[in-house]
């Protein structure tokens, strides 16, 4: 409980607060061991003086950072049923409250005001006379007063209403009664309307988006992730699958693990700095001219879910082709050795040439790493391969 915790954002854009120009976001907790017990700050980091400010973070500012977090659990009722703007359906509404045409709220107004009218039967008109004297019973003659309104006729919530109605055989359902891979569906579909229709900035925070997919369905889904991505917004999420891991977006991948130190065990995670692997790249395959666009495109056409699988490892062997693969497999079967149950993933790399691009994403990440290959010489650029995977094993140069 004596940690802190301390988070600081910081955005490619300013947002104003309290006046300044401010670009990132801190928050804090301070232990009070006295009455075990935490102070929370929540404040604009100062662009200027890189200094957060003397205030708590105003609601108008919070809004600015659109977020909405999916756990594991999922909370499928709350993301289609409930209008609380944390949640999916909330975000439609807010949206569609936000963009409601200003030219046309008399009109609406109006119409409302006669659907009002119409609901003022003579016994509601009694019971909200009655409401009003025994209020004014209970409290001195002042400005305060009661009356009874309807939610759905608030200007400043038009759409709250709006709720999402299952079907079956054309036999209307409620949420409830569908199952979780159907409410998986629904939400699924109600994100990709979200993503099309409000390619706004949000932040999305999701655990576990393989949950009730199939293979297909995953490939779907990181799709729809790419689509969000390209709109502006931005998708931070946990994943066991290899759907989920696109190889080609090496610098977005950051792996998670707990390592032992003086205190104990804790969380760390790795993750690939753009420049210096370039630079890297550059040295290792001898292309001065690659850029991390390039990179991007060679990756996207040697990798696949099967590559893919290394990143869940906790040790990797690369090799040059599907027979290296399947004979390592069946030696160590042989030898009573069980790469799964020791989590080590035999990497089919199809070429001895890609094996030093393999090795140079994995290593960035701090995996442990075996390379085999072949030391056949029949021809020059073979013998070339040779030395230069050997330069980038053990670091020394070869004659």
């Amino acid at each position: 409980y004596s940690n802190n915790i301390k988070i600081e954002i910081y955005f490619d854009t300013t947002f104003k607060s309290y006046d300044a120009d401010c670009n990132g976001i801190l928050f804090k907790t301070v232990y009070n061991p006295s009455n075990n017990s935490f102070d929370a700050e929540f404040k604009a980091i100062d662009q200027k003086t890189k200094a957060p400010q003397k205030w708590r973070l105003k609601n108008e500012s919070r809004e600015q950072f659109s977020a909405i977090y999916v756990p594991s659990s999922r909370e499928f009722e709350h993301h289609l049923q409930t209008n609380s703007e944390w949640y999916l359906l909330g975000k439609v509404i807010k949206q569609f409250n936000r963009i409601f045409p200003k030219e046309k709220y008399d009109e609406l107004n109006s119409k409302f005001e006669s659907v009002k009218l119409t609901l003022a039967t003579d016994k509601f008109k009694e019971f909200e006379k009655t409401l009003k004297d025994i209020f004014k019973e209970h409290i001195l003659p002042t400005e305060h007063d009661v009356e009874i309104g309807f939610k759905a006729f608030n200007p400043k919530n038009y759409y709250k209403t709006i709720e999402i109605i299952p079907k079956e055989n054309e036999k209307v359902k409620n949420i409830d009664q569908m199952g979780e891979g159907m409410k998986n569906l629904i939400f699924i579909s109600l994100l990709r309307t979200y993503a099309k229709l409000f390619p706004e900035s949000t932040i999305f925070l999701i655990e576990e988006p393989e949950l009730y997919l199939s293979p297909q369905g995953r490939a779907d889904l990181f799709n729809i992730f790419l689509s969000l991505t390209k709109n502006g917004s931005q998708v931070i999420y946990s994943t066991h699958s290899q759907e989920f891991i696109d190889i080609e977006y090496f610098s977005n991948i950051c792996t998670v693990r707990k390592i032992k130190d003086i205190t104990g065990y804790c969380t760390e995670i790795f993750q690939i700095d753009d420049r210096q692997f370039l630079n890297e790249w550059k040295v290792q395959t001898q292309m001065e001219s690659a850029t991390i666009e390039s990179i991007k495109l060679f990756l996207k056409n040697i990798s696949n879910s099967e590559t893919n699988k290394g990143f869940f490892a906790k040790k990797i062997v690369l090799v040059e082709g599907q027979t290296e693969k399947w004979s390592l497999a069946t030696y160590a079967e042989n030898a009573g050795y069980d790469f799964e149950k020791n989590n080590i993933e035999i990497i089919n790399v199809n070429g001895k040439t890609n094996i030093e691009k393999f090795y140079l994403i994995f290593k960035n990440l701090k995996y442990p790493i075996y390379v085999i290959f072949d030391g056949d010489k029949p021809k020059k650029e073979e013998e070339i391969t040779n030395k230069k995977l050997t330069k980038l094993l053990s670091g020394v140069e070869t004659s």
